[in-house]
């Protein structure tokens, strides 16, 4: 299967407590402009695409819950996405927003933001961890974390970090 294999987000990593090159799950997250890099054919969408994927350390109690990407085409980037092997699972709409998610390894959501080019928007992390004190350590860092609330999803709470595309959900519960 196709799958994300790599994501590069503008995040210092080290200076929330992780490794330089996490590795949450099977992705690994570098620092830098946003791009991505997949395991065998990237889609042939505008978003930049890693030349080399830096080895990532092992975050124990952390992973990708999903990738999330704009766009002012959702049928086009979808389209593209499939191409590739993604697996559509369900279009709908967010807050009277089309969205679609798929899967490819991690959920992929692609919302539709009009007139915005296609664009990796950021990355929503999940933890086993705390999220009150998650978020306590972010804002400590000088991040400007908000404070955890419901999800979409029942059971699952969430914050952003509005200044580096990042969220960050409790893990969900099998």
């Amino acid at each position: 299967m196709n799958r994300i294999t790599a994501v590069r987000s503008p995040i210092r990593w080290e200076d929330v407590g992780f490794p330089k090159t996490p590795l949450f799950d099977d992705i690994t997250i570098a620092t830098g402009t946003p791009g991505w890099s997949w395991s065998q054919q990237s889609p042939e969408l505008p978003i930049a695409v890693l030349d080399e994927v830096p080895a990532g350390e092992v975050v124990p109690g952390w992973g990708v819950d999903h990738v999330v990407v704009t766009t002012a085409n959702l049928e086009l980037t979808v389209a593209r996405l499939t191409e590739v092997g993604a697996d559509l699972r369900r279009r709908t709409e967010v807050k009277c927003t089309p969205t679609a998610f798929l899967v490819c390894g991690t959920l992929v959501e692609v919302i539709e933001a009009s007139p915005m080019d296609v664009h990796l928007y950021g990355v929503a992390l999940e933890t086993d961890e705390d999220l009150d004190e998650v978020a306590n350590r972010w804002r400590e860092a000088g991040w400007n974390a908000g404070k955890p609330h419901d999800a979409m999803q029942s059971g699952r709470r969430i914050f952003s970090v509005p200044d580096s595309n990042l969220a960050v959900m409790s893990r969900r519960q099998e």
